[in-house]
């Protein structure tokens, strides 16, 4: 934002502005990258001496690969030529990026074997080569999930819309505005007779419906389509309301046992970012550990978010976890030892308890952070979620 060189890149031509008043862009050097999900596929470097307020462009040479599929990026970097006063040479001054996309991905190669499904009075089981999954009718979703004699999910998941409440949104009065959307994740009511189950010939489809005490209150869905090769797809469905305030967040909460705490994303990064905070992140790949992904606040409130995840594996020292991988929109999500519920409960760091979970929350949507003081400004208006727009979230978890 600060940067006196700007880039973007369009159409494989690199336009690079000069908005020094006084030196050309003779000390970069201009270095640009194929990636694949974080596999470096080529790189060029370029020469461009642009003079101070104009423009200049190059166009790039780098081509995908033959029969690609799937997502590229091209980065482009602005690096230092030479050591000076206030950074060493390579530092980067600027970045730009662009997003290929080579058709679709490819087609699943495994082949679909029939899976044993138990209707119980109170759950209803799926078990196949190397899974299991259990759906509780009273509990409201998945309280088991095991994959090759490894139990990942004990908790069921649950729809949230609420975060814990960041010094901004406290100086802007959202804990008394939002208050009815912590209600509403918080203490849904089941509605068993709308609860419904159908069989494929590859998968079983479950569907649950819930009641948020609230006024207006409103109604929201949790599906699970548990497929006979050990897929789970997760979607959550928010029909919109009208009359109820800004939303904080759209997103399902789950947890895992805390020694799957290490995390791997191909998404926006490498460091938290929202929708109102994300114009140093680019897309790559990119690695933390929920404790590292906590940000030390004085006071504990939302953090660790990132936007654009295309997908999240969530492993423990033995490489051992789940993959979250989104599939139609890219999702937001976050990694972190305290659900929000208790990041929201401690005053200081010191009173939050040791982590016995770790918690993964993906999202639709989440509003920005705001900031323009932390005294009453609100978060700008586009940086809101409506409340009587749809959403919806969907991801599919897997066995890394």
């Amino acid at each position: 934002l600060y940067s006196n060189i700007r880039m973007s890149i369009k159409n494989m031509v690199l336009t690079v502005e000069n908005r020094n008043l006084f030196v050309d862009t003779s000390g970069y050097r201009f270095v640009v990258v194929m990636e694949r999900e974080g596999e470096i596929l080529g790189r060029e470097e370029h020469t461009l001496k642009i003079a101070p307020g104009e423009r200049g462009c190059a166009e790039i040479g780098l081509r995908l690969p033959e029969r690609a599929c799937g997502e590229f990026v091209l980065t482009a970097s602005a690096q230092l030529i030479e050591d000076c006063l206030w950074a060493e040479r390579g530092h980067e001054v600027a970045f730009a990026q662009e997003i290929l996309n080579a058709g679709g991905e490819k087609p699943r190669t495994a082949g679909v074997k029939k899976a044993n499904i138990v209707n119980g009075d109170f759950c209803v089981g799926l078990n196949g080569d190397g899974f299991s999954m259990m759906f509780d009718r009273k509990e409201g979703g998945l309280s088991s999930l095991v994959y090759n004699g490894r139990e990942f999910v004990t908790r069921v998941p649950t729809v949230s819309f609420h975060r814990a409440f960041t010094d901004n949104d406290i100086g802007a009065g959202y804990p008394n505005e939002a208050a009815i959307w912590t209600i509403a994740g918080r203490y849904p009511k089941l509605l068993g007779d709308k609860f419904s189950v159908r069989e494929n010939s590859d998968s079983i489809e479950l569907e649950y419906v819930f009641r948020a005490p609230t006024v207006p209150a409103f109604e929201y869905k949790m599906a699970y389509t548990g497929y006979f090769d050990g897929r789970l797809v997760v979607r959550a469905e928010f029909p919109g309301v009208s009359g109820m305030p800004d939303m904080p967040i759209f997103a399902v909460d789950m947890k895992l046992k805390n020694r799957y705490n290490t995390f791997t994303f191909y998404g926006m990064g490498p460091d938290e970012n929202y929708r109102d905070r994300h114009c140093g992140a680019r897309l790559g790949v990119f690695t933390s550990t929920a404790v590292d992904n906590f940000t030390r606040y004085l006071d504990p409130q939302e953090c660790g978010n990132r936007m654009g995840v295309r997908y999240v594996n969530i492993y423990d020292e033995d490489g051992v976890g789940l993959k979250f991988a989104a599939t139609g929109n890219p999702f937001e999500m976050s990694v972190l030892p305290y659900s929000s519920y208790e990041l929201e409960e401690a005053r200081h760091r010191q009173e939050l308890p040791d982590p016995t979970y770790t918690c993964v929350r993906i999202a639709a949507g989440q509003m920005g952070v705001g900031g323009d003081d932390s005294w009453g400004a609100p978060v700008h208006k586009e940086y809101k979620l409506e409340p009587s727009q749809p959403m919806t979230v969907e991801f599919e978890i897997s066995s890394l």
